[in-house]
């Protein structure tokens, strides 16, 4: 059967020189390609300053080729052209043929890429891979079997780093939750809860820029529980509601906003979409309101449409999170934004690392405006800044 399948593939070489140079580039040069674009994934993850999924794909490599190296060794199946007349289209050593390190270097990148960096480009990279595998046939140098080794190998490899990975996590929780302390994951898929219900409460915008860039469908796919839910959650977790009348950016998320004829009139509370919360001195979620204000204050449609930083998903505005695009272990590892109330002064992201360079990109009054709004009031300083490491204390109103 092996062989059969490798006849129906190679038996195609020779024929067309342009089908057999682009075969030839796959199977010889496209593994440089998928490495590089892995390599700048993990480039992007680090500039996230995100090490663990970067040290779990490199796990995965050197599984997946020790899992190779060990079948090698312990089988001696020759080449295709070693014990058969075949159409062999670039030169190559004698050797054993399974399983085919191109095809397993290629597939791991593929799957840990998928499974630690990006599902989009792990999806990209994986068909890249397939590619790669046909074209070791189709120039004579492997056997169908040998890429399906391969396949297989890269997969578990994958599985094995995952698994450990959760378990590792699900280790550190339970050390959390036997020493009292926090556990940021825990806190991060619950705010994810939080937004889905609030959405509930929210005007929806039919705007591409909402989507979920991957997938061009929104983020939450399910149904969107009623008005009721949210107050019935925010009792089951012992959360009270804010009492906030007074606009003020730490309790308050702009959802619309009132131009003032005074240009100088700073915001003030004109209606509420939702409640805010908060357990104990941790604030849960903000309210969501209308405002009213002047223009040398807010600029009504920066305020209300830019993107919303430290948000996962909104229905009325774009929603920028650590966790877009990303594999599932990053999905899950992404910490909660943690502020508090406490002794009279407001603490903004207190697990920010203040020793990390601030982004260049912004001035300290922008950084500041970002970090405390969530997102930019005046002029709109895009999605692409990183105000994630700033963090900042100020008076209790």
């Amino acid at each position: 059967m092996n062989y059969r399948l490798f006849e129906l593939i190679n038996d195609h070489a020779g024929r067309i020189d342009g089908i057999d140079d682009v075969m030839e580039f796959a199977a010889t040069r496209l593994l440089y390609l998928i490495f590089a674009v892995t390599a700048l994934l993990a480039v992007v993850t680090l500039r996230r300053r995100r090490t663990r999924p970067v040290v779990e794909l490199g796990a995965a490599l050197v599984l997946a080729f020790a899992a190779a190296t060990v079948l090698a060794h312990s089988n001696s199946q020759q080449r295709p052209f070693q014990s058969h007349h075949v159409h062999q289209l670039i030169p190559h050593g004698a050797g054993v043929s399974l399983p085919s390190d191109h095809a397993t270097a290629a597939f791991a990148l593929a799957f840990g890429a998928y499974a630690f960096l990006s599902r989009r480009w792990g999806v990209v990279l994986a068909g890249a891979a397939l590619v790669v595998g046909v074209a070791r046939v189709w120039v004579g140098v492997h056997y169908p079997g040998d890429i399906l080794a391969a396949a297989v190998i890269a997969g578990l490899a994958v599985v094995a780093v995952s698994l450990a990975a959760t378990a590792g996590i699900n280790s550190a929780h339970r050390v959390e939750e036997h020493s009292g302390a926090p556990a940021d994951q825990t806190l991060a898929s619950t705010i994810r809860i939080v937004d889905v219900l609030l959405s509930a409460f929210q005007p929806d915008r039919s705007d591409p820029q909402l989507l979920d860039w991957t997938s061009a469908k929104p983020w939450w796919r399910g149904t969107i529980p009623g008005t009721s839910a949210w107050p019935t959650f925010r009792a089951a977790i012992r959360a009270s509601p804010l009492a906030e009348s007074s606009f003020h950016p730490f309790f308050h998320e702009i959802v619309s906003v009132q131009v003032s004829d005074d240009a100088d009139e700073p915001p003030s509370v004109v209606g509420e979409f939702w409640p805010g919360a908060v357990v104990g001195s941790l604030l849960v979620a903000q309210a969501g309101v209308a405002v009213r204000a002047g223009a040398h204050h807010l600029d009504a449609d920066v305020a209300a449409r830019s993107a919303l930083y430290w948000a996962w998903w909104r229905c009325n505005r774009r929603a920028v999170d650590l966790s877009h695009g990303w594999g599932h272990n990053s999905q899950w590892s992404t910490n909660f934004r943690r502020d508090y109330i406490a002794e009279g002064h407001l603490h903004y992201n207190v697990d920010a690392d203040p020793s990390r360079q601030p982004d260049r990109d912004l001035n300290d009054a922008d950084r500041i405006d970002l970090l405390r709004y969530r997102c930019s009031i005046r002029t709109d300083l895009g999605a692409d800044q990183w105000p994630f490491d700033d963090t900042f204390v100020e008076q209790a109103p």
